[in-house]
């Protein structure tokens, strides 16, 4: 399917509408694999705060990419983090250390790691934007929180759909329908995402695109479940095109 962008700042373009997470392998090769199976653009960079460890490096996943001439997207990541200003600094480590200036802002600091604390992610978010960041930032669902994010510069909005972890499966259904109504900028739906007809459904309530990590990583046969992932994804850009027609 020949995709069109559908994210684009003064810096980056995302055609792609399905991206991964890349934090639970243990190798290069296997990081490079499932994004190919999955035709997602973003490598994603990330260092725990604490310890400042980056799990499998992103010299060597990028260095796999190149020997398979697969063309991507560096973006930072803040997963890590517990506070607006580890936020900030981690995304300014990843810059330093690789020239990143896209982030992909993450904020969940309550006892499970479940939620995005949307006031401290608008915090790390004004600072990063005045640093000269594009930043995408994950929220838990709420209009006013979106809006004010949009207004800041935020090139793209991430929402929660679920519990980040549980095994629940998505239910922000209607949270995220509200955000989708109130803001101009694209929507990506993550956290949660169990399976192909859950990845269906948050591109019927108007998603741009999604982020499936634990669905891919924890399957049986990886590769086959980020190829499904990206056929769904596929059949649902399609099923919108005939009904728009």
């Amino acid at each position: 399917m020949k995709l069109t962008p559908w994210l684009k700042t003064n810096k980056i373009e995302l055609t792609s509408r399905l991206m991964i997470g890349t934090e639970q392998y243990s190798s290069a090769e296997m990081i490079r694999d499932i994004t190919m199976a999955s035709g997602a653009e973003l490598l994603i960079a990330t260092i725990n705060p604490k310890d400042r460890s980056a799990g499998v490096t992103i010299a060597d996943v990028s260095q796999a990419f190149d020997e398979k001439g697969y063309k991507y997207v560096p973006v930072s990541t803040t997963s890590f983090v517990n506070s607006a200003q580890e936020a900030i600094d981690t995304a300014m480590k990843l810059r330093e250390l690789f020239d990143i200036e896209f982030v992909k802002l993450d904020v969940r600091n309550d006892v499970k790691k479940r939620w995005s604390n949307n006031f401290d992610v608008i915090t790390a978010a004004e600072v990063l934007i005045k640093e000269g960041f594009d930043v995408m930032p994950m929220i838990t669902p709420d209009p006013y929180a979106a809006m004010k994010l949009e207004d800041m510069g935020c090139c793209a909005l991430r929402l929660s759909a679920g519990e980040l972890g549980t095994g629940r499966g998505i239910y922000n259904f209607q949270l995220m329908e509200n955000v989708r109504s109130v803001v101009n900028i694209p929507c990506i739906g993550e956290t949660g995402i169990l399976n192909i007809t859950e990845v269906t459904q948050l591109f019927s309530i108007g998603m741009n695109a999604v982020l499936v990590n634990s669905a891919i990583a924890q399957a049986s046969n990886p590769i086959a479940m980020a190829t499904a992932m990206r056929l769904a994804v596929e059949s649902s850009l399609y099923y919108k095109m005939a009904i728009s027609a």
